[in-house]
């Protein structure tokens, strides 16, 4: 059946352009990244079995936020987690889901703040975030101390972030 097959692609096009986007909303309300992982799984797979409920050119992000909500929900009911209520998380959902839609721009403009950082930090950056190395093993690779490595990832982190402030606000955000 082509249609299947188109309708496979759709979805799979749909998610993978957006999954980053409905993750943060998952992992801004669970601590734990592996019951973020899962809860996104289940999320997804929700998403595909209910696809014929979507409506072409409605927002698939709303949508799927909507449906990660729900699987949030029933994770704090599964694990009985009861440090914030019903409210409060009705509260921060509604909330991620606007910081949500900033996040293409955010990540616009992080993409060109960090092609203005010196090789060294981007490469820094790398073997921290891309590669997932620890400190000991950065400050190993760059001849220096712990600490220093601490040190130049929160002045690094500092200058992304003033970077993007400044550029975002240049951009009218």
């Amino acid at each position: 059946m082509e249609y299947d097959k188109d309708k496979t692609e759709y979805f799979i096009q749909l998610l993978s352009s957006n999954h980053y986007r409905i993750y943060a909303f998952i992992s801004g309300l669970v601590l734990n990244s592996s019951d973020a992982d899962d809860i996104m799984q289940d999320t997804s797979s929700i998403m595909w079995r209910k696809f014929d409920e979507f409506k072409d050119g409605t927002d698939f992000v709303a949508w799927g936020v909507t449906i990660a909500k729900f699987r949030v929900m029933e994770y704090r009911k599964k694990k009985k987690d009861t440090y914030l209520s019903e409210e409060a998380i009705e509260l921060l959902a509604n909330q991620s889901a606007g910081d949500i839609s900033g996040l293409d721009d955010k990540l616009q403009a992080l993409s060109s703040c960090l092609t203005k950082l010196p090789a060294q930090d981007c490469n820094m950056l790398k073997m921290r975030y891309t590669h997932s190395h620890k400190a000991r093993t950065i400050a190993q690779r760059f001849g220096t101390s712990v600490h220093m490595v601490y040190r130049n990832m929160a002045r690094i982190k500092l200058v992304l972030a003033d970077c993007i402030e400044k550029q975002l606000k240049a951009e009218g955000y």
